[in-house]
C-alpha cells in the first residue's frame, strides 16, 4: 500500500560548497584568458624575478611539473579556473640567493566610495616547503583610512615541511575561499588597493581567482534569515558543559584543530574549508583538552559533554518554511555517557535541538552525522576528518518564532567538531529527497552465484521543499560495473507530495531477479526521486550502493572501515546470518575475520562457530541457544604472525567441509573468551540493512545481518551493534567435503587436486603434478588447520617433476599443500607422522 505520512524527516544533505552572494557585487575578476586587469601590475621587489603570471588553464604555467601529490595545485579547482587565473610558480625558481623572492600582486584603484560595508572574497590554493604561509603569503589593504594587514592561511604555521590548502581529502575537489570584512580600511574610500605579497625561497606555489568585491558577506546564503560566520569571536554563542570537566567551545583561527595528538599521530593537518573560514570558526577540541598535544598517558581520557547555545533569534517575521545548514570539520572517538539522549534510547557524539521558547525547552537531539564512521585504533591512519556542509529541514512550527535558538552539543572523549557559517535559510520550493536512512539492499554484500535469489526493493522518499512537488517519481537501477550494462529498472509514480510528505514503505513492482545476476562481479544500484519540475537541491535526489557476486563467498561487508568490541564484557561472540537457498551439494568449507588489535592479544585464541538456525527469535529479536544447532567450529591462537589482513580458518578443526542443506539459515559467529584483554574484530559500518530486514521481514522471509552475544550468555541479539554495523566474518563454500578451493575471491577454475608421496610422511615429500608439462612461476604454499603459513617456497620454472619438499621441521599434525604456476594449480592434505 502507498503509505504517506506528513512528518518531520531531519537529516543531513549536501550543499554547494561554492555560495555565490546574493549581495552587491560590484567587482568580479575572473583572470579570463589568463590575462591581468588593466593597471593591474606584478612584481619581485627582492629583484629574483619571481612574480606572479597568468596562468590561462590549470596546469599551465609549469605547475604541471610540481609533485603529483599536490593537486590541489596541478589541478587547481576555482568556479572558473578553466579560463584562467594567476599564480607565482616558487618550485620553478628552484634556490634563490639571500631571502628569496618577495613576490607582489597589485591593483590598480578600486572605487568603493559609496560603498558603507566592503567585503573581498577570492578562491586560492598554496603550497609551501621552507617557510610558513601564515607570515609569508599576505593580503595588504590600503587606502587614505590607512593599512591592514590580514593573513589568509594563518593555519599554516609550520616552517621545513609540505604544508597545503586547501588540504584536497576536505576541500572535495574545491579551490580554498578567503572572505574578509575590510570595511574598516575600504569603505567610503575612492581609492582602495589589494596587494598579494608572498615570502618565500624554493616553495611550491601560490594561486589565486574569482576575485569579487561586494557590499554584503558572499559567504552568507542568498536565502538566509540568520547567519553566523563567527567572524573574529564567538559573537553571543554561548558554551555550556552538562558535565564536568568544564572545557568550553572555542574560536579558532581558521576553524585550525591541529594542536591534538591524535593528527600528529595520524600525520595530518585538519582545518575547516567553509567560505568565510579565514575569519575563524567555532570549535570542541576534545583530542587537545586531553592530550595537550602529547602522547596520552594510561589514565582514562575525559568525556566532554559541551553545548553551543545560540543568542535569541527572531523568526517572527518569517512565514515560510525553514532549515538549518552549516558546515563542518570533525573526527569522532567515543560516545560520553551522558550524551543527549531521544524519546527512543538513542544517543549521538554530535547532534543539536531547537527552541522556540528561548531555550526553556529543547527538541529531542538530532543526529548530525549519523553515517560517520568513528576514528578506531584499526583506522586511525588512514581515516580523515569529514568535512561537508549539513541541511536540516525544521519543523514549520518554528517558523514565526520570536524567540528561536538552536543548541550544537558535542558528547565524546575524541578527537573534535569544528561549526561555522550557520545559516537558517528559508527552503527552496521544490525540493524532494531519497532518503539515504532507509532504502534497501541485497542481504548480503556479496554472495555466491549459486545462492542468488530474487529481492525486493525500497527506497523512502520526502519533500522537503516549500511547495507540494507535482508528478514525483521514484526510479531503481541496477547495472554490472565493469560493462555498465543494465540488468534491472523500474519506475515507481507517486503524483503530488505535499510539504514535508514521506512515502515509507512502498515496494517496487519488479523484483530484482536472480537470473540477471549470473554474471560474476560487482554491480552497482542507485535508487533516484525526480518530479516535474527540476530540483533545487539535486545533490541529495539519489542514494547509491554496490555489492558483489562471487563464486564460493558470502560477506555482509565489502571492507573493514573500524574496530569494535563491546564495552560491558570482555566476552563475546559476533557473527553473521546467512540464508542459503540452494545447499545441496555445497559445502562450507572455510571462514575470514579480521583482528583490529591482533598485536596486543598474542596468546589468545578465537573460535569460529558454524550454527544452523531455525528462524525463531522473540519480540525483543533475541535467539536462544535452544533456537541453534552446533555444527562445527575450529579455534586459532593469535600470533606474532597476524596482521591486520583477514585470516582464513577451516570450518572444521578436523578439516573437512559441512554439508549444507537448502532453503536454510547459518549463523557464522566468532567467540573471544577473557577476563582482561579485549579482542576488537574488524568491522563496517557503511551498509545500513535495517530497510533490508524490513522488507524480508514483511515478506515472512526474515533476513538478518548481524547477532550479538555480550558475555557469552548462550542468547543472541539480533541487532548487534546497530543495522548499520557488520562483522568482517565470511563464509566461503565449496562444491566437496574436502573443501580444496581456495578461500581466495575469485577461485580459480584450474585447481585440481594434488597427489602427495608418500603421505603420510615424516620428513620430504614429491609433489606427482598430473599434468605431463613444464611449470613456470611455481610456487607451494603449505598451512596448518588454523589457517598459518608454515611453509612457502618459490621454486621457479620447473620441468615435469617437481623437486622434493623438507617437511622435517614440521611437527606431526595435517596441513594443506597449495602449488600454484602459471599453468596449473594443485591442492592437497598431507599427514606428518613420527
Amino acid at each position: 500500500m502507498n503509505h504517506i505520512s506528513t512528518l518531520l524527516c531531519l537529516s543531513f544533505f549536501l550543499l554547494t560548497n561554492a555560495p555565490r552572494p546574493f549581495s552587491q557585487v560590484f567587482l568580479e575578476v575572473d583572470f579570463a584568458g589568463g590575462m591581468l586587469p588593466v593597471g593591474w601590475s606584478s612584481n619581485d621587489i627582492s629583484g629574483n624575478e619571481v612574480t606572479w603570471q597568468g596562468c590561462p588553464a590549470p596546469g599551465s604555467c609549469g605547475l604541471s611539473n610540481l609533485p603529483p601529490t599536490l593537486t590541489a595545485l596541478t589541478h587547481f579547482k576555482s568556479t572558473t579556473a578553466d579560463n584562467g587565473f594567476v599564480a607565482v610558480n616558487s618550485d620553478a625558481a628552484g634556490h634563490l640567493p639571500n631571502d628569496g623572492h618577495i613576490s607582489r600582486l597589485s591593483t590598480s584603484a578600486l572605487d568603493c566610495s559609496d560603498k558603507s560595508r566592503v567585503f573581498l572574497q577570492f578562491q586560492t590554493a598554496i603550497g609551501t616547503a621552507t617557510r610558513n604561509a601564515a607570515n609569508n603569503a599576505v593580503l595588504r589593504v590600503m587606502s587614505d583610512a590607512g593599512t591592514q594587514t590580514y593573513r589568509p592561511f594563518s593555519m599554516l604555521e609550520k616552517n621545513d615541511i609540505t604544508q597545503i590548502a586547501p588540504i584536497p581529502v576536505l576541500a572535495k575537489g574545491k579551490a580554498y575561499f578567503v572572505t574578509l570584512d575590510i570595511t574598516s580600511v575600504a569603505a567610503n574610500q575612492p581609492e582602495v588597493y589589494l596587494e598579494w605579497e608572498w615570502k618565500g625561497n624554493f616553495e611550491f606555489a601560490w594561486l589565486i581567482d574569482d576575485i569579487l568585491l561586494s557590499t554584503e558577506n558572499p559567504a552568507r546564503p542568498e536565502n538566509a534569515v540568520f547567519y553566523e560566520s563567527f567572524d573574529n569571536g564567538n559573537n553571543g554563542w554561548t558554551s555550556n558543559p552538562v558535565f564536568p570537566p568544564d572545557s568550553l567551545w572555542q574560536w579558532r583561527p581558521a576553524g585550525d584543530v591541529g594542536q591534538g595528538f591524535g593528527l600528529f599521530f595520524a600525520k595530518r593537518d585538519a582545518f575547516i574549508h567553509s567560505p568565510s573560514a579565514s575569519d575563524g570558526a567555532i570549535a570542541f577540541d576534545a583530542d587537545f583538552y586531553n592530550t595537550g598535544g602529547d602522547a596520552p598517558g594510561q589514565a582514562p581520557p575525559n568525556a566532554f559533554v559541551c553545548e553551543l547555545i545560540s543568542p535569541p533569534i527572531d523568526l517572527s517575521e518569517v512565514e515560510e518554511p525553514l532549515a538549518l545548514q552549516f558546515y563542518q570539520l570533525g573526527w569522532l572517538g567515543n560516545l560520553a555517557n551522558g550524551a543527549p539522549q531521544t524519546q527512543e534510547g538513542a544517543r549521538f557524539i554530535t547532534s543539536f535541538a531547537y527552541s522556540n521558547d528561548g531555550g526553556n525547552s529543547w527538541s529531542d537531539p538530532i543526529n548530525t552525522n549519523p553515517y560517520q564512521t568513528p576514528v578506531t585504533g584499526f583506522n586511525l591512519e588512514y581515516q580523515p576528518p569529514f568535512s561537508y556542509p549539513a541541511y536540516f529541514p525544521l519543523p514549520k512550527e518554528m517558523s514565526g518564532s520570536s524567540n528561536f535558538r538552536i543548541k550544537f552539543t558535542w558528547a565524546g572523549d575524541f578527537y573534535f567538531w569544528v561549526l561555522d557559517d550557520i545559516a537558517i535559510v528559508k527552503r527552496p520550493s521544490r525540493d524532494m529527497r531519497a532518503n539515504r536512512n532507509f532504502f534497501s539492499l541485497t542481504p548480503n554484500a556479496i554472495t555466491p552465484v549459486s545462492q542468488l535469489q530474487d529481492e525486493t526493493l525500497l527506497c523512502d522518499v520526502v519533500n522537503i521543499g516549500s511547495e507540494t512537488a507535482e508528478n514525483v517519481r521514484l526510479e531503481a537501477v541496477v547495472r554490472k560495473k565493469n560493462s555498465n550494462t543494465v540488468v534491472y529498472t523500474d519506475t515507481l509514480h507517486y503524483g503530488n507530495i505535499l510539504v514535508d510528505s514521506l512515502v515509507e514503505n512502498v515496494f517496487f513492482n519488479r523484483k530484482l531477479e536472480a537470473l540477471s545476476l549470473q554474471e560474476p562481479g560487482e554491480y552497482e544500484a542507485f535508487y533516484a526521486v525526480g518530479h516535474s519540475q527540476p530540483d533545487a537541491r539535486p545533490q541529495d535526489d539519489t542514494v547509491r550502493w554496490r555489492f558483489i557476486v562471487s563464486d564460493f563467498t558470502f560477506a555482509k561487508e565489502l571492507g573493514p572501515t573500524r574496530d569494535i568490541a563491546p564495552a560491558e564484557s570482555p566476552s563475546y561472540s559476533y557473527g553473521n546470518v546467512f540464508y542459503i537457498p540452494n545447499g545441496q551439494g555445497f559445502y562450507a568449507c572455510a571462514a575470514s575475520f579480521g583482528i583490529g588489535n591482533p598485536a596486543r592479544i598474542q596468546g589468545e585464541d578465537v573460535s569460529i562457530i558454524l550454527y544452523e538456525w531455525n528462524g525463531e527469535f522473540d519480540e525483543n529479536g533475541e535467539i536462544s541457544i535452544e533456537d541453534l544447532e552446533f555444527l562445527s567450529g575450529n579455534t586459532h591462537i593469535i600470533n606474532e604472525t597476524d596482521g591486520l589482513g583477514l585470516i582464513h580458518l577451516p570450518i572444521s578443526s578436523t578439516g573437512g567441509g559441512q554439508p549444507l542443506k537448502d532453503d536454510t539459515y547459518y549463523v557464522l559467529a566468532l567467540r573471544y573468551d577473557s577476563f582482561f584483554r579485549r579482542c576488537y574484530l574488524q568491522a563496517s559500518d557503511t551498509l545500513d540493512y535495517q530497510a533490508t530486514w524490513f522488507v524480508n521481514d514483511s515478506l515472512n522471509h526474515p533476513q538478518i545481518a548481524s547477532i550479538l552475544d555480550v558475555g557469552n550468555t548462550g542468547s543472541f541479539s539480533t541487532i548487534g551493534f546497530g543495522y548499520n554495523i557488520v562483522p568482517v566474518i565470511r563464509l566461503h563454500l565449496g562444491t566437496d567435503n574436502q573443501c580444496l578451493v581456495s578461500t581466495t575471491e575469485p577461485a580459480r577454475r584450474d585447481v585440481e587436486p594434488l597427489l602427495l608421496s608418500p603421505n603420510p610422511t615424516s620428513g620430504w615429500v614429491r609433489l606427482e603434478l598430473n599434468r605431463q608439462q613444464a611449470y613456470t612461476q611455481a610456487e607451494i604454499t603449505i598451512t596448518s588447520l588454523s589457517g598459518q603459513i608454515v611453509k612457502k617456497e618459490y621454486l621457479g620454472n620447473l620441468g615435469q617433476v617437481a623437486p622434493l619438499i623438507d617437511v622435517s621441521a614440521l611437527p606431526p599434525g595435517i596441513y594443506t599443500v597449495r602449488f600454484t604456476g602459471r599453468e596449473y594449480a594443485g591442492v592437497g592434505r598431507l599427514v606428518v607422522q613420527r
